[in-house]
């Protein structure tokens, strides 16, 4: 739904930077419609089928010399993905013809050059104005978007910073996960409610009380990091730099030692 319409047709280009949460969003997408789940979060959303594909992936047959290669359903076919769906040859065409498929292609800013992404994003005008009818999602970083040139989406959306409440909720679940997790509790019981509530209102306050931290938290992979290491025990970073060193530290170094795992890599200064 785009305003309140129902568009099964729609272009949309979805517009973020890095670690906004564009592919994880697609990858939602793709599982809830595989699921057959996705009326619950909107009770008139069409049946569709999801076909996912990384435009980093599939660049060198795009830009082929070859016209058969390129079209879409050829493009989709050709993924190894597909091969153990085993479909019958032409299936995927026919669901296209239908206007039965939702096609998202994730990372337009991910191609090898601007030669490359433009040509990408000639083909993408081009697919969708044979398969129009379908619903086709586009996304890509800012500056990705902005040398493509494109001009088959109808709408264009862009990831908005996380808002305070949204980063309060989203640290609240986890530290009820963590905590259950800790307890080897497969539910949230008075004392996980009670050790999330302090603790993840310890980390809310330290980010309330931090501008950098404040920044850093309205991206959702940045607040993730912020959140783990929080968890991990180990001293919140001031800077962005200082949070990637922070948690390649606990997934490589605090990870290896606590479980006695040998990754063949030296420790991280």
């Amino acid at each position: 739904h785009i305003k309140g319409k129902r568009r099964a047709n729609c272009r949309v280009g979805i517009i973020g930077g890095p670690g906004s949460g564009k592919s994880t969003l697609l990858k939602h997408l793709a599982t809830a419609y595989a699921q057959n789940m996705h009326k619950r979060y909107n009770k008139k959303a069409p049946k569709l089928i999801p076909i996912l594909l990384y435009l980093r992936d599939i660049q060198d047959i795009v830009i082929s010399s070859e016209p058969g290669k390129k079209d879409l359903a050829t493009v989709i076919e050709s993924q190894d993905w597909i091969q153990p769906l085993n479909p019958r040859l032409g299936w995927f065409h026919t669901q296209l013809m239908r206007k039965r498929c939702l096609v998202m292609l994730d990372g337009l800013d991910e191609l090898a050059n601007t030669e490359t992404l433009i040509h990408v994003s000639r083909w993408f005008d081009e697919q969708a104005s044979k398969y129009s009818g379908n619903a086709f999602i586009l996304t890509s970083r800012p500056y990705g978007y902005e040398a493509a040139k494109l001009h088959r989406l109808d709408y264009v959306q862009e990831v908005q910073p996380l808002e305070h409440s949204k980063i309060k909720a989203f640290v609240g679940k986890c530290y009820l996960k963590h905590e259950r997790a800790t307890r080897s509790l497969s539910r949230n019981t008075p004392p996980v409610i009670e050790a999330a509530k302090k603790n993840g209102g310890n980390l809310i306050g330290r980010i309330v009380e931090s501008r950098s931290l404040q920044r850093m938290s309205m991206n959702p992979l940045l607040l993730t990091m912020i959140t783990t290491v929080h968890c991990t025990g180990n001293e919140l970073p001031k800077s962005r730099s200082a949070l990637y060193e922070a948690i390649c530290n606990v997934f490589l170094s605090d990870t290896q030692h606590g479980r006695n795992i040998n990754y063949g890599l030296s420790n991280i200064e």
